[in-house]
């Protein structure tokens, strides 16, 4: 009657509050990783947004734009001054009178003594330009490419990061229906574990009584045929 409803009722509750209380567990333990995850994967993209800003930075100082205008100037003048042309138009130079080029009455490179040395600075920075130039380039290249290469991590880890936001977001929902059902439950997975023997505990307590007034019912009905066997003939076995 009343008992074993009671009995029943306690059972239930027990294991039901077992349930809920491993439920608990896996969200906890799962929304714990999933943070730790999404913690880990914001600093590695913190990382990689602040090298792509150095490697920005980096390429702005380059200044291979001006380094190929200079090179085509000083590439034309050398061209002209080391023409054939250049060359018998300078030879028939006459100190005072006017440049028929550039209308200069001064002509510093009349001398061969004074030219040599012009053509050849001008060679040297023609050289030392194109080093450059081609340092600045390689540099650049490589930059760009580990920038693309970062963007593209960046992209995954963007891709990564929604996708945990929305598995947060799901056992943040599943947190939020075991606690309103127990509300003095904590958000913490230690917390939770220190519960589950205690509470594991009273499950099986409840079933033990259960299996226990089960016994004592058997063992009633048992007397009760036994009586009714002595009192009652068709209950009395035949020899």
């Amino acid at each position: 009657g009343k008992k074993l409803e009671d009995l029943l009722q306690a059972k239930e509750r027990a294991m039901l509050c077992l349930q809920d209380l491993r439920e608990a567990i896996r969200i906890q333990h799962g929304w714990k990783e999933k943070e730790e995850l999404k913690k880990r994967l914001e600093e590695g993209g913190k990382k990689l947004s602040e090298r792509n800003e150095a490697i920005e930075n980096e390429c702005g100082k380059h200044t291979i734009g001006l380094l190929d205008k200079e090179l085509e100037v000083l590439k034309k003048a050398y061209t002209l001054v080391t023409s054939l042309d250049w060359k018998k138009q300078r030879q028939s130079l006459v100190e005072g009178e006017p440049c028929p080029l550039c209308g200069a009455r001064n002509h510093p490179f009349l001398k061969e003594e004074e030219y040599e040395p012009f053509v050849s600075d001008m060679d040297e920075q023609i050289r030392g330009k194109e080093a450059e130039l081609n340092r600045q380039m390689e540099e650049e290249k490589i930059l760009q490419k580990e920038l693309n290469e970062n963007k593209g991590k960046l992209d995954t880890l963007a891709a990564r990061l929604d996708t945990l936001h929305s598995e947060i977001a799901r056992y943040a929902s599943e947190w939020g229906m075991i606690a309103e059902k127990h509300t003095d439950w904590k958000a913490d997975e230690d917390s939770l574990k220190a519960m589950q023997q205690p509470m594991e505990d009273a499950f099986q307590r409840a079933q033990k009584e259960l299996d226990e007034y089960h016994a004592v019912c058997r063992k009633v009905d048992i007397c009760s045929l036994s009586n009714r066997a002595v009192t009652e003939p068709r209950f009395r076995f035949r020899n």
